[in-house]
């Protein structure tokens, strides 16, 4: 049993969301890349996407079939907004629309099977607390519930299971107690409300989520029975990547205090050694688990990147930047002529491959929204630690082959950066789209058409990043001008014309040969070595390519 935590009152009451202004004792010196190795363009389009399906302050999508209007996901996206920024009158309409009647999402009353069922959930009732409070709106100010009370009252007291949240759910006027599904993801939402309001709950609440971190260094999801004497996480516990990463974010405005500092340390630690080798996240180790998706990947990644800021985790700044590149790959986005997707998608963030495939192929149809919506509000703040390899550089070759394969590079992008290519003049009309890798570079491959210079421009999401001049040459049969007799055990100056400056040229005579590069004017003057019997022979010049070749007959002598 972990001890009661002792906190000061200046600390209870830090705000949510001022992470980054934390003065950490004791912590190590942040590990998280500097501002100008970051690149927020993807995290900035997510937000941009999401901020414009909101409809009067709430996210409504297709569900069965019928419209849904979601205030959980509302206000997830309204807190992803608020971490991501400058997107200050959404996250206030969100909060505005919320705190009309938060009753609306956090009671319900049905019918089923002759009986009736009502209650109110713990975990939505912290949610909207977090919600308004991210938004700076005073809780005590909506009249239809006090929302910092009622929490307080799903608290318990005392007890094992103190600092427990947990529903309040009846059946006909009678206690359900099979009607309580509160969970870690509530809790964590639930310390964060308690703590930022100055709540006298606030501890007995984080010593209750400090209770559900396991060994490993991981949250569990699901609480121990409320009837069971050790609430702690026990052995052979499934891991949860979304109730750890929650935990974190959760946790971190009161890091500073020892046990919470050492939370933090091991849920860092668990979940960038949990995160797969491609940068993503599965959700979890039980047999339910979905592997490799934007919603864990998402969530994993923001805490990953507040742990960094932080300087938590030796691994957290890797881990986040990881984690982002995975989302960039896999976020609705095209560049110019290379854009294959709707304009109204671009800056969502796919559930995964499949979904991505859909959304180039029908564009986000209704059914599919709602996964999308939760996706890329989840995922918007990680990609905030999407990293800048560096400067920005576009190269190929001198010279390319009419009709041949062309590779132009680059490097020092953003991993999981989306690129087009464009060609001007011998490559006009040539496109080209890639996506960077993780090392920051990508490769496009074009065929040139036509003989002649051709310019490529490639384009990022930012802009242009650079171009690149190159001479494409065709087929061509070059001037070889040389004494038509020679001596035998000599040499022989040949004169090679019709090729472009810096081409590469082989001259070749009876096995002797003699390579170099075109001057200025396009020629190539060397000497052979002339050997073999006597009589015609022939002399041949091969430009950079096998078809830009030419020859000439020398009579050996003695």
């Amino acid at each position: 049993m972990r001890h009661p935590l002792r906190r000061a009152s200046a600390l209870a009451a830090a705000p949510v969301l001022s992470l980054a202004l934390l003065a950490v004792p004791g912590l190590t010196t942040p590990a998280q890349a500097a501002a100008g190795d970051l690149d927020p363009v993807a995290a900035q389009r997510a937000g941009g996407w999401l901020a414009g399906q909101v409809d009067d302050g709430l996210l409504t999508y297709d569900s069965f079939g019928a419209p849904f209007t979601d205030y959980g996901l509302s206000i997830d996206a309204e807190l992803a907004l608020a971490a991501v920024g400058d997107q200050d009158a959404t996250v206030d309409a969100i909060a505005a629309a919320v705190a009309e009647d938060p009753t609306v999402y956090t009671d319900y009353a049905y019918s089923f099977d002759g009986a009736q069922y009502a209650g109110r959930a713990a975990g939505a009732v912290a949610k909207a607390l977090v919600g308004l409070q991210a938004a700076g709106v005073d809780p005590a100010t909506v009249e239809e519930i006090d929302l910092v009370g009622a929490l307080e009252a799903q608290t318990a007291d005392t007890g094992a299971t103190a600092g427990r949240i947990a529903d309040v759910a009846t059946k006909d006027g009678e206690p359900d107690p099979t009607g309580d599904f509160a969970n870690t993801l509530g809790q964590a939402f639930a310390v964060r409300g308690l703590q930022a309001a100055g709540s006298d709950e606030a501890d007995a609440a984080t010593d209750f989520l400090l209770l559900q971190q396991c060994g490993a260094g991981f949250f569990r999801q699901d609480f121990a029975p409320a009837t069971a004497t050790d609430q702690a996480c026990g052995s052979g516990a499934d891991a949860s990547v979304d109730a750890t990463a929650q935990a974190v974010l959760s946790l971190l405005p009161q890091a500073g205090d020892a046990e919470v500092d050492a939370a933090l340390a091991d849920a860092a630690a668990w979940l960038a050694g949990f995160q797969n080798a491609n940068g993503s996240f599965d959700s979890g180790t039980d047999a339910t688990a979905f592997p490799g998706n934007a919603n864990s990947t998402g969530l994993a990644g923001w805490a990953l990147g507040d742990l960094a800021d932080l300087g938590v985790g030796a691994a957290s700044a890797g881990a986040a930047a990881d984690a982002a590149a995975w989302l960039r790959v896999r976020q609705v986005a095209g560049v110019g002529d290379c854009n294959r997707f709707d304009d109204a998608d671009l800056g969502a963030v796919a559930y995964d491959d499949a979904a991505l495939k859909g959304a180039r192929t029908d564009g986000i149809v209704a059914a599919d929204r709602g996964q999308f919506l939760r996706a890329t509000a989840q995922a918007a703040p990680a990609l905030a630690s999407s990293t800048d390899a560096g400067e920005d550089a576009v190269a190929a070759k001198d010279l390319a082959r009419k009709g041949r394969a062309l590779t132009v590079s680059v490097t020092g992008l953003a991993p999981g950066a989306k690129l087009c290519l464009t060609g001007r003049g011998a490559g006009r009309g040539e496109t080209a789209g890639a996506t960077a890798g993780r090392d920051g570079s990508a490769v496009l491959t074009v065929s040139p058409g036509r003989a002649g210079t051709a310019t490529y421009e490639v384009r990022g999401e930012s802009g242009l990043v650079g171009s690149v001049d190159v001479r494409v040459l065709g087929p061509k049969t070059l001037g070889v001008d040389t004494a038509r007799r020679a001596e035998r055990g000599g040499s022989q100056v040949v004169t090679v014309s019709g090729l472009v400056p810096g081409e590469r040229t082989v001259v070749t005579f009876r096995g002797a040969k003699s390579v170099a590069r075109a001057d200025a004017e396009g020629r190539v003057v060397t000497e052979v070595r002339i050997s073999g019997a006597l009589g015609l022979a022939t002399l041949r010049a091969k430009g950079q390519f096998a078809d830009r070749t030419g020859e000439a007959t020398v009579r050996v002598v003695r």
